[in-house]
């Protein structure tokens, strides 16, 4: 994932996975190792197996 606030791309930790409104799509949410900004990406229902 891409941190926003200091522009690197890393591994984050502390993953959750949150239902979007329309119960298609689900968002990745992850904490940047370097800064500690929670970061978040949209996922489909293909990549939801985890």
């Amino acid at each position: 994932m891409y941190c926003m606030h200091c522009k690197t791309k890393r591994e984050g930790r502390n993953h959750t996975i949150k239902l979007i409104r329309d119960g298609r799509r689900r968002s990745l949410r992850a904490t940047c190792e370097i800064c500690g900004t929670v970061m978040s990406k949209l996922i489909g229902k293909e990549e939801y197996a985890l």
